[in-house]
């Protein structure tokens, strides 16, 4: 059974998820079973009106047993697993979002495919950075529902990336994950230089994170 997106069509955020699981497929709207009241709780920890939200998945159908990989061959993705992506990205652009998030590794891969500052990262490494989608607009890849339900300790992260992406929705260009200038492996005396600049800032905002 197809599944269609929900959600307003001049939505300035996207929630992307991989796929119906078998309450979705039975109601016929995307992130309605456990993974979606998780969302919602996510979205209402935010203050994120779901509701506001244009709401859809990698592929509108659900693969046999939930097993995602049935939509990848041993070449890579199948020429379904590609329709669907373009299927998702057709729907994108009759939205025109500014901020779209990815719900877990298949919509990060849908939405940002080899993009350099991604490939090869594991999706904890770089959940809650912004990005620059070819297709123009800012994804902000996270942790899918589903993970959060099994992983209980990971839904502060998962309200946190959807309050960033609440707060993104302005026309402040997305940085990559390391911008040029930025020292990624400071030395002592660096660090409290940096530290000492500090004190003459207005405020300072530290989100600490491995890159390996």
């Amino acid at each position: 059974m197809i599944v269609e997106p929900s959600g307003p069509l001049d939505a300035k955020i996207a929630l992307i998820g991989e796929a119906p699981g078998a309450e979705e497929e039975i109601q016929g709207e995307p992130f309605v079973g456990g993974a979606g009241r998780l969302l919602t709780a996510a979205c209402a920890a935010a203050t994120l009106p779901r509701y506001a939200c244009f709401i859809d998945n990698v592929s509108d159908r659900r693969p046999p047993g939930n097993d995602f990989q049935v939509f990848y061959t041993s070449g890579g993705p199948s020429p379904e697993l590609l329709a669907q992506r373009q299927r998702l990205l057709d729907n994108l652009s009759k939205v025109s979002p500014k901020v779209v998030v990815a719900l877990g590794n298949e919509a990060r891969k849908a939405l940002l495919g080899s993009h350099p500052y991604v490939e090869g990262q594991s999706l904890l490494n770089i959940r809650g950075s912004i990005y620059e989608s070819i297709h123009g607009f800012k994804v902000i890849p996270t942790i899918h529902p589903a993970f959060v339900m099994r992983q209980r300790q990971y839904f502060t992260m998962l309200a946190f990336d959807l309050m960033k992406a609440k707060h993104e929705i302005n026309d402040t260009p997305a940085q990559p994950m390391i911008p040029p200038g930025v020292i990624t492996n400071p030395t002592f005396e660096q660090v409290m230089q940096f530290i000492a600049e500090c004190h003459k800032a207005d405020y300072l905002a530290v989100e600490l994170r491995r890159l390996t």
